[in-house]
């Protein structure tokens, strides 16, 4: 059986109150050539899961991915399997999820695979040649609250508001993520995954390439 199919027998053990408290989420960017690193430093990783998402528990996962590697073989995405992984091995996980605790786990052995999608593969170079030099990265979350409430919203509404632009809250996120990602990043915007509509990550990324006239 595979390790979706394990997530899809797990998920349903749970009531549904429980799962009405997760959202997936992620920040999005270009960094100069490799996308994927990793943070084990607690502190780190809670500030920049306070900066994004708020006063909120959570599974904070300690990578930032290319794409292509957040879907395994098995069709499990990198949020899929968070849930599952502390649900199969964390004995007090639907405790932490009712008392909204922090976690942070890292799984870059897990997804360090380049799976292309059949249905959309315009971040290649051959369809793109544009991200060969602004390679995109994902950094995902796992929320538990059951509606967007996040502090990336509230601020860049703030700011907009305040000064026609959020570009101060930007680069605050992104002077905590060259704390881990020392190469040239740059930080594009913020959003909830939905396993139906993945290739939402692409388009992401296809409407960036307009802030750089392309």
């Amino acid at each position: 059986m595979s390790v979706f199919n394990i997530f899809k027998k797990k998920t349903a053990e749970i009531n549904k109150s429980q799962e009405d408290k997760i959202m997936n989420f992620y920040i999005y960017g270009f960094v100069k050539s490799n996308p994927n690193f990793n943070f084990k430093d607690q502190i780190l990783a809670k500030k920049l899961f306070q900066k994004i998402i708020g006063e909120k528990g959570g599974i904070i996962i300690g990578n930032s991915f290319y794409p292509y590697c957040l879907i395994d073989e098995d069709g499990c995405s990198v949020w899929d399997f968070a849930f599952l992984y502390l649900l199969k091995n964390n004995p007090n996980f639907k405790e932490e999820l009712k008392n909204k605790d922090l976690t942070l786990l890292e799984l870059s052995s897990k997804f360090n695979k380049i799976n292309l999608w059949e249905d959309d593969t315009r971040l290649t170079y051959e369809e793109n040649p544009f991200f060969g030099n602004a390679v995109p990265f994902i950094i995902p979350f796992v929320v538990f609250d059951n509606k967007r409430d996040t502090n990336f919203d509230k601020m860049i509404l703030k700011e907009l508001k305040e000064n026609g632009n959020a570009q101060n809250y930007i680069d605050e996120i992104t002077l905590i993520l060259k704390e881990f990602m020392p190469e040239t990043t740059f930080t594009l915007g913020f959003d909830e995954f939905k396993r139906e509509n993945k290739s939402k990550i692409i388009d992401n990324f296809i409407n960036a390439k307009a802030l750089f006239g392309k």
